[in-house]
């Protein structure tokens, strides 16, 4: 015992001695001197990006801080560690990654503190990975894509990043905040952890946006917050002049509410929101609002591809093998306008149909993106007006917007189908249309934003695309009763929308995207995993750099690769090119929520492209959604080496007593038609399996069988 108590010592000590500082490993260069070379070091973990890596830092002098990636070990902030790994330059952030050895020592351990700098010393790397703290800045620039904002206290700016923590800004408004400072993308910038790493360092602002309520054709509510009592005031107009004057209250509140009346039914209003009290004022908040509309309100929703209606709850979805027809159909529709916006256009047939309706007198204006695929277009009748644009990133909506001055006849169609020909008939798509001028006047603002004239003719030179855009359109609707949301990429923030939606999240979610590589939405989804919420999720480009794929498979996420029932895979098979979530669509459920549009779950979506995305609050759609999603999940595997087989019952229907064969050992579970699995079992041999389900109420199940060369799922029928 004495030679062992020796040799741990000796072990210990000898592992102390080749142990290295951070300081040390950062060096005093731009560059590690031990870049390449494995090192054992140790620090208190300053923050965690989730999934991905985590920050840590073994004192306060400078090159005291350095970032680990690690997607295997999950410490927590204030845990002291030893790791060994190699050193790397990752684009000139010095990091650790491929751990060798990792051990947390302790727990609970309070955080060096932060140093305190101006914002014009942030370009140094002096400071690389470590905690820093910015003790009151202006906001200068709320957007400096990809989710970055700037601050400036005068002596030169300073980029702050989204990495772990979304934040909206307010320009003007004079902010503190704390965080390790990153370095990518040719510039460092701080990373606030949580919302707490940003303060509001004003004596009197909002603690909740003013936002509009209870929306009917001639009124609407604003309601919102402030932190200390102050009066409220609302000037308003349908310009950005405010010219129909101002309503306000003097009593001094901090929850304000001010309705605004006497208004026409699907306008759009610009309000500008202030509260005061003594001498001290919130900054002002300016917001662009829609009155509900007398339109019917039809919402209609087409797949290209079949769906499973067994587990339709109030109507079944529709889908139809031929969604060109049903475009033309509704453009066929058009008496007075249409507003035309389509990623890449290889329809000849669609192109006809709006040169048909130019000919009867229709106005047509075409947007597109200036490097798609738009061989159609060359179809277009000349005398149509055309314009191509986003020159940074990709014109990516596909919207339609049909009369929209026409209470009865104005139409907006949206989704992820464009009209190529392999995502027309090929390709598994969604397309959604809605009856309501309230929401195709929305759209219009858009429209001219990108044409740059609200005139039959676009104005080059007015005309803003991507970045370029701002938040000028209304985001809440009321649309047949039922709440619906909006939003425009890169200008309205909608990755954080999405965050929000998928936090609130209570029972179930899924998701079928085609591309998802937006980590804070990744985090947002295990999060949900974690708190209980049933996930699942298909993705279908999953080689994508950065794709959520493994980090959601490897943390328990029920997400699939997406691939045909061949095996297939694009290119040589087609593609799940969806862009929609649904939450709490379980029949009964207080909240159901559909996502959907043109976004794809990404960086550049959010920051550089052009996009639409809708909220839908409803039950019957967020149903016909289900409805497609279940075709598509279930029967995939995230194993692609597995044979897909189709398993036989008997009987099926069952009254409770059920016989299949398996043709190997594997796993079997019983999932509802909400994706909860019932049961599972492990299956030791082959052969004839008795399943009881005497226990369950009548009603349509999924079996599904997962061996180890071969997959199969199959719908069963509980009488």
């Amino acid at each position: 015992m004495k030679i062992s108590t020796i040799f741990l010592f000796c072990l210990m000590l000898s592992t102390s001695l080749m142990a290295q500082t951070i300081a040390e490993i950062q060096g005093n260069g731009e560059d590690s001197p031990y870049t390449g070379q494995s090192v054992t070091t140790s620090g208190i973990v300053t923050a965690v990006n989730s999934g991905n890596g985590y920050f840590i830092q073994d004192g306060t002098a400078i090159r005291s801080g350095i970032y680990v990636y690690d997607q295997s070990n999950s410490p927590t902030v204030g845990d002291a560690i030893t790791l060994t790994a190699d050193v790397v330059e990752f684009y000139n952030l010095t990091e650790l990654k491929d751990l060798t050895a990792f051990n947390v020592d302790s727990q609970d351990n309070p955080l060096p503190a932060p140093i305190e700098i101006s914002t014009g010393d942030i370009e140094n790397e002096d400071y690389e990975s470590m905690l820093i703290r910015i003790p009151g800045a202006n906001c200068t620039n709320t957007d400096l894509g990809f989710g970055e904002w700037e601050l400036n206290d005068g002596s030169g700016p300073a980029r702050v990043d989204d990495l772990m923590h979304a934040f909206t800004p307010d320009e003007g408004v004079n902010y503190i905040v704390e965080g390790p400072l990153y370095y990518s993308f040719d510039n460092y910038k701080i990373v606030p952890r949580s919302a707490d790493d940003v303060t509001i360092n004003i004596p009197l602002y909002f603690t909740k946006l003013p936002l509009e309520k209870n929306i009917q054709t001639t009124s609407l509510t604003i309601e919102w917050m402030t932190n200390v009592p102050a009066n409220s005031s609302i000037s308003y107009g349908k310009t950005p002049a405010f010219e129909l004057g101002m309503a306000n209250l003097t009593d001094l509140v901090t929850e304000h509410s001010i309705v605004l009346d006497n208004l026409e039914p699907a306008t759009i209003y610009y309000i500008s929101v202030l509260s005061e009290v003594d001498d001290e004022m919130t900054p002002e908040y300016t917001r662009v609002v829609s009155t509900g509309s007398n339109s019917s309100g039809d919402i209609k929703v087409y797949f290209n591809h079949e769906v499973e209606t067994s587990v339709a709850t109030i109507s079944p979805a529709t889908w139809t093998p031929n969604i060109t027809d049903t475009i033309i159909a509704y453009l066929d529709l058009a008496e007075e306008t249409i507003d035309f916006t389509m990623y890449e256009a290889q329809s000849e047939d669609i192109v006809a149909a709006l040169n048909a309706a130019y000919d009867r007198g229709v106005q047509v204006r075409v947007i597109s993106d200036d490097e798609g695929d738009n061989e159609a277009f060359g179809q277009l009748n000349a005398a149509i007006p055309f314009l191509e644009g986003n020159p940074d990133g990709i014109m990516h909506n596909k919207f339609i917007i049909i009369d929209a001055d026409s209470e009865d006849a104005s139409w907006t169609i949206t989704g992820s189908t464009n009209h190529t020909l392999a995502n027309l008939g090929w390709d598994y798509n969604n397309m959604i249309c809605i009856q309501d001028q309230s929401l195709a006047r929305a759209y219009r603002l858009e429209f001219q934003e990108m044409w740059g004239s609200d005139l039959a003719q676009p104005d080059a030179n007015n005309a803003r695309f991507g970045s370029e855009k701002t938040d000028n359109t209304p985001h809440i609707f009321r649309i047949n009763d039922i709440p619906v949301e909006l939003y425009f990429s890169p200008s309205d923030a909608v990755k954080n929308r999405v965050e929000e939606a998928i936090d609130l999240a209570e029972n179930e979610m899924a998701f079928a995207i085609l591309v998802f590589t937006e980590n804070a939405l990744g985090t947002a989804v295990y999060n949900a995993h974690e708190r209980g919420v049933t996930v699942n999720g298909i993705i279908d480009y999953v080689e994508f750099n950065g794709s959520e794929y493994d980090f959601l498979l490897n943390n328990g996420v029920n997400v699939q690769d997406y691939q045909n029932a061949d095996g297939s895979q694009w290119p040589d098979g087609p593609t799940l090119h969806h862009k929609y979530a649904i939450i709490d669509y379980a029949e009964g459920s207080d909240n159901p929520l559909v996502i959907t549009g043109s976004y794809n779950w990404t960086a550049s979506a959010g920051s550089i492209h052009d996009e639409n995305t809708l909220l839908i609050y409803d039950a019957e759609v967020a149903n016909w959604y289900w409805q497609e999603f279940y075709a598509r999940f279930f029967g995939l595997t995230s194993t692609s080496e597995l044979a897909r087989i189709s398993l036989e019952l008997f009987p099926n229907p069952t009254s409770g007593d059920l016989q299949t064969t398996l043709p190997e050992p594997g796993q079997l579970r019983l999932l509802d038609t909400q994706g909860r699995v019932l049961w599972q079992q492990d299956v030791a041999n082959e052969g004839i399996q008795m399943l009881d389900l005497n226990g369950l109420s009548g009603g349509v199940y999924w079996l599904q069988f997962t061996g180890t060369t071969q997959h199969g799922v199959t719908k069963v029928v509980k009488q």
